[in-house]
């Protein structure tokens, strides 16, 4: 199977991989460092956020990972709010397929209150070949990997597998190419890693009430299954962190270890 991704990307699609976000993790930077691409058509090892494991039929699912690079010493935004734009922007390009699609904190796709997808990024400093092979030590970059996850159709053999109510992009077959969708996941993550970049977080921050899962919900903010506290989402601060109005009064939940779950 063949992915055309234009010029902003190298593209390669494999058949299987353990994980492609570690794929690419495990390449050494290109020398032009142009963006790349990996959508493998199974992952027996695809991973989540805080490690836990990526469950998902192979036909009916989508895991490919984008990596990015930019100059360590660029001056450019904080990566802590790129979640935020990358869910954003999954979410536009994704609404053609699944109008009621929305968001859930920090960067958990939904439908019906219903996962459908989920964002794993990683970052690394790495050294790109041509400085290995010149001796450059200071030329180091930093690689972004941001790892989309999405389920396309799941049907009650798969439900049990997972650990949370779930469901696909579309309700039942048939479904436009895995090719074709995958492309436009790939020009999504490109447009947003471009805009993060130069203007940072505010043209995401300016979205997000549309696509926003628990805006007035009633919400448990966890942490590795204990129960913090309880409150009333109010959507993101400047920062990105999600504004919990809670007994104790306004709180911000930040980026880290820490999950929201509805009531």
């Amino acid at each position: 199977m063949r992915l055309v991704c234009g010029n902003f990307a190298d593209c390669v699609v494999l058949d299987q991989v353990v994980s492609s976000n570690q794929y690419l993790l495990e390449q050494p930077p290109p020398v032009n460092l142009r963006s790349q691409l990996v959508w493998a058509l199974e992952q027996p090892g695809a991973r989540g956020r805080r490690g836990r494991a990526w469950v998902g039929e192979p036909e009916h699912s989508l895991m490919l990972s984008m990596a990015f690079f930019r100059d360590k010493s660029a001056s450019a935004a904080n990566l802590a709010g790129l979640p935020i734009a990358i869910g954003v922007a999954l979410a536009q390009a994704l609404a053609v397929y699944a109008p009621l699609i929305k968001i859930k904190w920090p960067n958990d796709l939904t439908r019906n209150h219903r996962k459908c997808g989920g964002i794993l990024i990683e970052a690394r400093q790495r050294m790109p070949e041509a400085a290995t092979i010149d001796g450059d030590q200071s030329a180091r970059v930093e690689q972004v990997v941001v790892g989309v996850g999405i389920n396309l159709y799941v049907d009650s053999r798969w439900q049990s597998a997972i650990d949370q109510p779930a469901c696909g992009l579309f309700d039942r077959q048939p479904y436009p190419p895995r090719a074709t969708i995958a492309v436009q996941i790939a020009k999504a993550l490109n447009g947003a890693w471009l805009q993060y970049l130069q203007y940072g977080l505010t043209p995401s921050l300016a979205q997000w009430t549309q696509w926003d899962a628990l805006f007035g919900e009633q919400v448990c903010v966890m942490d590795a299954g204990r129960l913090l506290f309880e409150g009333l989402a109010q959507g993101l601060a400047a920062s990105g962190a999600l504004r919990v109005h809670s007994a104790a009064g306004l709180q911000e939940v930040n980026f880290g270890d820490v999950s929201v779950r509805k009531k």
